[in-house]
């Protein structure tokens, strides 16, 4: 399910020299880095909201990690 809503995700993004927002592409359909990240983001948060609530849990008692240490690393060229 998630997976899904990760792939087909969007999210508005203000571009360079446009006063309004802008609906993205889906992710699955998008080469931008900049916009890939933030609607991985953006999704992250959505996704981690509907989970805590199907779980009944306290949002205050929840503590949010999200990793891209590898992909990072590949995209800069780095090393470990």
């Amino acid at each position: 399910k998630e997976g899904y809503t990760f792939l087909k995700g969007t999210t508005q993004v203000k571009r360079p020299g446009q006063y309004s927002v802008v609906e993205t592409p889906m992710l699955c359909q998008t080469y931008n880095p900049e916009e890939k990240r933030k609607i991985i983001g953006d999704i992250f948060v959505k996704v981690t909201n509907d989970v805590v609530a199907e779980l009944k849990l306290k949002p205050e008692d929840v503590l949010l990690a999200q990793g891209t240490l590898r992909p990072d690393l590949i995209e800069s060229a780095s090393h470990m």
